[in-house]
């Protein structure tokens, strides 16, 4: 019984809600499937827990709910009530089934599942490069998502895909690589399955991933295996350098998106979406949201900033999410050695990506928060071999 419970909250949080392909496929809306599964994974969590909540978490959902009941009551709709329930509900899950979450059989699940997307992710990549086509191409969320062998991606220049899994976009999948390492990281499990999940998550393309592997490298590695890693990066600079195929590659692959064009990073719409929400915020936009007032902003993207809850749902909302960019930062200076690299590199995560209300990743993005406050207040390190 204990075995079915596991597998059913680990697949909701890890596999089912993230998973945009499988909700194509499914046809299911995400708020009705949030809705069905979290209310089961909720049930088996607290009767996990033999339905206790503990205080801290008690106590937490209720200032959620106030922040949500404040918000909607200055905004005139219920978005905001049902953005903390639903971030209630995935605390709740998540603490209480915290022990199937991250016992040695999930861990071991969790990570199979994600080497299993990154081997899909390289098939594809090498698929794609040698020349084959998509087998397929379907509209996901208005952008046409290409299907190379054992990947899905929208990311397509010529023969270089950046791939996706079975997610929307490359990013994406770059996410769920971060969050799972930053699990691994935080409980304590072999590290070297956290080097070797970062390093074989680049075949995503994304920059950001390229950087925390950098940090983790920096932050987790003995002196000697910083070496190691500069050599190597330095014999991999060396043959882009000499080789142009190399060079062409490396371009279009990453560092074309770090080039400078006209005193800025190509790939940097983060700045330029903050600095564009200050020239649009006003009082209306602080109580409400854009996403209430319905002002349309030609050629404005604010989707993916510290901002971004801000400028939809207005300040009240925007302020838990906040606080937790503050507290993971104070987590990185100030907590257990080996809990500050998986609290900057989700700290990382959300700032560029800010799903803490997103029915997609609340759970995964819950699970990491609980295990890193728990292990801090606790001092208890998981130390598995898997």
């Amino acid at each position: 019984m204990k075995n079915i419970k596991r597998l059913v909250v680990v697949n909701a949080c890890f596999l089912v809600l993230p998973s945009y392909i499988l909700h194509f496929f499914l046809r299911v809306e995400i708020n009705l499937l949030f809705g069905a599964i979290g209310l089961f994974c909720l049930l088996i969590s607290l009767h996990e827990s033999r339905w206790r909540v503990t205080r801290g978490v008690s106590k937490l959902t209720l200032c959620l709910f106030g922040f949500g009941v404040v918000g909607t009551a200055l905004s005139g709709v219920f978005s905001q009530v049902l953005m903390a329930v639903s971030l209630s509900i995935s605390f709740v899950v998540t603490s209480c089934g915290w022990n199937l979450l991250t016992d040695q059989r999930s861990l071991r699940y969790i990570i199979l599942l994600t080497f299993l997307l990154i081997f899909g992710a390289v098939v594809g990549f090498v698929y794609a490069f040698s020349g084959g086509a998509p087998l397929a191409v379907i509209d996901l969320f208005g952008r046409d998502s290409f299907f190379y062998l054992t990947t899905f991606t929208n990311a397509v220049t010529g023969n270089l895909i950046r791939a996706a899994g079975i997610f929307d976009e490359p990013g994406a999948l770059a996410m769920f690589i971060v969050l799972v390492v930053a699990l691994n990281e935080a409980l304590g499990v072999n590290t070297k399955w956290s080097a070797i999940l970062l390093f074989s998550g680049l075949i995503t393309g994304s920059f950001a991933l390229f950087i925390i592997f950098i940090l983790y490298v920096i932050l987790k590695s003995k002196p000697n295996n910083i070496l190691l890693v500069c050599f190597f990066l330095g014999l991999v600079g060396a043959a882009i350098a000499i080789d142009d195929r190399a060079s062409t590659f490396a371009e279009e692959f990453f560092f074309k998106r770090v080039e400078v064009v006209d005193g800025r990073l190509a790939g940097d719409n983060r700045t330029h979406q903050v600095e564009s929400f200050f020239e649009l915020v006003d009082w209306d936009m602080t109580l409400k949201g854009q996403k209430v007032t319905k002002v349309v902003y030609e050629d404005v993207d604010q989707s993916s900033n510290p901002l971004s809850i801000y400028f939809g749902y207005g300040a009240v909302i925007w302020i838990p999410y906040a606080s937790v960019l503050v507290w993971l930062l104070y987590c990185a200076i100030f907590y257990r050695s080996h809990l500050r690299f998986p609290a900057l590199a989700t700290l990382m995560v959300l700032a560029q990506r800010p799903y803490l209300y997103s029915l997609y990743w609340s759970m995964m993005i819950a699970l990491v928060l609980i295990t890193i406050y728990r292990v801090q207040i606790t001092g208890v390190l998981q130390i598995r071999r898997i």
